[in-house]
């Protein structure tokens, strides 16, 4: 049996489909290796369980249209516990995939600009603890990232006078999508310095 839905995606009609093998009309592949992938009905009637497709499965219907799919097969019981076949559920994810891997894209080219960038950048959150930091941060300042991540700014203004003008501002500014102030930085040895800093705001969506 097949419904309309598996019809559309494989590009064959029940009445073509009917007693071919599987694997004539459910063709898939992983997507990033375009190899044949393994087929989930093989799996759950050899293990007797659910079981689901591996990530970047690839259907290509007969069309010749290709489609990111989801999927899980289960076995049908009889009442003696026997095996007697297996339904096979996909659904089309392609959009989702196709969200998610720009996603990735844009998040792999943010992490790239990040570390190449040659001012030191610090990302902090509400409560002005140090979330991230470019390598250009560890070179001016002389802290690793594993030694600065976690602690509040104040760690490398000179004094806790110079860590309150800039919480100031920052709540002046908020409604601002950034500011610029000079103000004074400690280094990890203790060199102080006067550090020109722009100050921008990460705001979600709403």
């Amino acid at each position: 049996r097949m419904n309309p839905v598996a019809e559309k995606l494989t590009g064959w009609t029940l009445a073509e489909a009917k007693d071919q093998p599987l694997e004539a009309v459910f063709k898939i592949v992983n997507a990033q290796t375009g190899q044949p992938a393994a087929n989930p009905v093989n799996r759950a009637l050899a293990s007797g369980r659910i079981v689901g497709l591996a990530n970047h499965t690839q259907l290509l219907a007969r069309s010749g249209q290709v489609y990111q799919i989801a999927d899980s097969a289960a076995p049908i019981k009889d009442e003696a516990g026997n095996i007697t076949g297996v339904v096979l559920v996909f659904r089309d994810v392609t959009e989702t995939y196709r969200m998610q891997e720009a996603v990735k894209q844009s998040e792999e080219k943010y992490r790239n600009l990040f570390s190449s960038i040659r001012d030191a950048i610090l990302v902090t959150d509400t409560n002005r603890k140090i979330i991230h930091c470019n390598p250009a941060f560890s070179e001016l300042f002389g802290y690793e990232a594993a030694e600065i991540i976690g602690r509040e700014t104040a760690y490398i203004y000179q004094d806790l006078a110079e860590f309150q003008v800039m919480g100031q501002k920052i709540r002046e500014n908020m409604g601002t999508p950034n500011f610029v102030l000079t103000i004074s930085y400690k280094k990890k040895n203790g060199d102080i310095f006067p550090g020109e800093t722009n100050v921008f705001y990460l705001r979600n969506s709403r």
